[in-house]
């Protein structure tokens, strides 16, 4: 005979693992941390590189996040190096509540414009790369960077150039980006102030204009070329200039800090010179444990770009952790506030401790002068500096 009391007591158990089942979902609340890089295009395994030092310290911190009821996942957004690609990417996540922190965006042109739509949502950003001077200088409280601005590395590379090159004249060229214009037009003026004499300055945004620019260097005589772009055009103009006969120093900036730019140059490439903000992995001290579980999860080896996204996920979620409690979620523009006033210990990091100024400037940042070996064609530190911010009272 059916006992009724039996079906009820096994309905109460159903009912009560459902609610523990509702509970515990409701406890784990989803979290996101986005990246801003291009995935496909010219520029795709550099954009890669940061999503993957993103999405490696997320993985390595999501129990820590666990342990507050908060489910930590990243989402890669693909803005193809482009900056209006990357303003509709940061409408996107703007639209999305549970991103709260973004690490990106790898170009200072996308930067530029992302970082203008996600200022109306007070959407926490760290890039881990774009340098323009003119990031800094929008007001905003939302935006942070990890690297050294175009300025220092024109002033590094301007000292260098003036105090050991000593050419007679340098032929100067864009490659119209945000990026390159502000890098080229920074070292000009440092270039002036040593009283070192410009034979140039052109603009080119594509490599057969940077190609068809080998017989104008050339006939200027000078022995000095100084390249602000990206490395997917750095690498077909050396070898354009090289096979013109041109033999002047090739030097440029961090952009040029790339497999890319060596895969595209080849042997061109040697003796090139460039300053960055990245330097190689093996530079850090505290990078073997970062080292191991990169090559562990990607099989292999993580290069500057992926270090410094690393570091910035794990500054933003640093921030983000201060203000998160296990029964309340913090708002975008409280982990913008705690990102912007905390402080990252160097043991925390790989590139060693990070705090940032009023404006978003890193307060100490790495600096470095390279040279690519003629023989493995492996570049190596020249000269080791640091960029300390100026201060706003």
């Amino acid at each position: 005979m059916h006992n009724p009391l039996r079906r009820s007591s096994a309905l109460s158990v159903l009912t009560l693992c459902g609610l523990l089942t509702l509970a515990h979902a409701d406890a784990q609340r989803v979290v996101k941390v986005a990246t801003l890089s291009p995935l496909s295009g010219s520029l795709e395994s550099l954009g890669n590189d940061v999503r993957r030092g993103a999405e490696l310290a997320v993985k390595l911190r999501q129990r820590e996040f666990s342990q507050l009821g908060v489910t930590l996942q990243l989402q890669a957004f693909d803005d193809e190096g482009d900056a209006q690609v990357g303003a509709k990417q940061a409408e996107t996540i703007l639209k999305d509540d549970s991103v709260l922190a973004v690490v990106g965006a790898l170009n200072s042109g996308v930067s530029l414009t992302a970082g203008g739509v996600l200022a109306k949502g007070q959407v926490a950003m760290v890039t881990p790369a774009s340098t323009a001077d003119k990031l800094t200088t929008q007001g905003w409280t939302h935006f942070n960077r990890l690297v050294a601005p175009d300025k220092a590395q024109a002033e590094a590379g301007g000292a260098y150039i003036a105090g050991t090159l000593k050419p007679k004249s340098v032929f100067v060229v864009s490659d119209n980006t945000t990026y390159g214009n502000g890098l080229s037009t920074q070292i000009q003026a440092s270039l002036k102030k040593s009283g070192i004499k410009i034979a140039a300055y052109i603009g080119a945004t594509d490599v057969a204009a940077l190609e068809a620019l080998a017989p104008r260097v050339q006939a200027s005589g000078a022995d000095l070329v100084f390249f602000g772009g990206t490395p997917d055009l750095g690498g077909p103009f050396v070898k354009a200039l090289r096979a013109a006969g041109v033999k002047a120093t090739f030097m440029g900036g961090d952009a040029l800090d790339s497999s890319v730019f060596v895969k595209l140059a080849q042997k061109d490439a040697a003796d090139t010179l460039f300053t960055t903000v990245y330097g190689p992995v093996s530079a850090f001290a505290n990078r073997t444990a970062f080292v191991t579980a990169y090559e562990k999860e990607y099989k292999t080896s993580p290069s500057g770009f992926a270090a410094f996204a690393y570091d910035a996920a794990n500054v933003l979620l640093s921030g983000l952790k201060s203000v998160t409690t296990t029964s309340k979620l913090p708002t975008r523009a409280q982990v913008s506030a705690a990102v912007r006033g905390g402080k990252v210990a160097a043991d925390g990091t790989i590139t060693g401790t990070v705090s940032f100024t009023k404006t978003g400037e890193r307060a100490s940042s790495p600096l470095f002068l390279m040279r690519v070996g003629a023989d493995t064609l492996a570049p190596r530190v020249e000269k080791v500096l640091r960029y300390s911010a100026p201060t706003q009272p």
